[in-house]
């Protein structure tokens, strides 16, 4: 497996992920990992730091690496210090965050196009080469970055079925539960049979969880339902009174 292609691969899920939670494009991520990394090859030592976020001041762990900086029309070396990380996902998780959160980058996450985010990305000023986006389009064209969320679409709607059946499970729970507790009264008898029909659906339950769903493409995603189930549950129990 060539290089480029290890490191798309070892990033691409946690790309989806952050992309799910913060916003950012994972063709953008992936990306820009790659242009500030080559690939991985030219992270600071002892860093994990793939995109060569700096570290203001002393707030968090660092490391003192050369950097190439474009300042007044020409390209210069510098020593500079870069945050740390235990982890890619962690050095993922800070990127997306970072981006989230500072205002001048506002603009980008108004456009669902991973081509126009890496422009305006450029526009507020994220990095000093003036020729960021072009090399970010570049690459993402190059390795069809834009492939990994359609493959994401394709990879969770083949677990709807599984997911559907564990949803008509769980509400035909719900309903013999219910069922029971009208019939018998929270405080009668049946104990053994509801506490068994309960753990029956607390796996099932925890087997929606880990068939979280959403998918990161455009505007579709497919909300995760399993929490919501969760909160049901556990306040459908409180309210029976089951355990007492």
């Amino acid at each position: 497996m060539s290089l480029p292609k290890e490191f798309i691969s070892k990033l691409k899920t946690p790309a989806l992920t952050m992309e799910d939670k913060y916003g950012v494009p994972a063709p953008v991520i992936i990306a820009q990992a790659a242009l500030e990394s080559g690939w991985g090859r030219h992270i600071p030592e002892g860093s994990n730091n793939i995109f060569g976020i700096k570290a203001v001041g002393t707030e968090r762990e660092y490391v003192i690496a050369k950097t190439q900086e474009f300042k007044h029309d020409q390209w210069s070396t510098e020593y500079d210090k870069f945050r740390k990380y235990s982890s890619y996902q962690e050095s993922i998780r800070d990127h997306s965050k970072f981006l989230t959160e500072n205002p001048r980058y506002k603009p980008c996450f108004e456009t669902d196009d991973p081509d126009e985010f890496a422009r305006r990305l450029q526009t507020a000023g994220y990095a000093t080469d003036p020729d960021y986006a072009d090399k970010l389009i570049r690459i993402m064209r190059q390795y069809d970055l834009y492939s990994i969320r359609r493959d994401n679409v394709l990879s969770n709607i083949t677990k709807l079925p599984s997911v559907i059946s564990s949803l008509i499970a769980f509400f035909r729970m719900v309903e013999q539960l219910v069922k029971m507790v009208e019939d018998e009264g929270p405080e009668e008898g049946g104990g053994k049979e509801k506490k068994n029909l309960v753990l029956n659906m607390i796996e099932v339950a925890y087997d929606l969880t880990d068939s979280f769903i959403l998918i990161p493409v455009d505007k579709v995603k497919i909300i995760d339902a399993s929490q919501k189930l969760i909160e049901i549950w556990v306040s459908f129990f409180n309210l029976v009174g089951i355990f007492k």
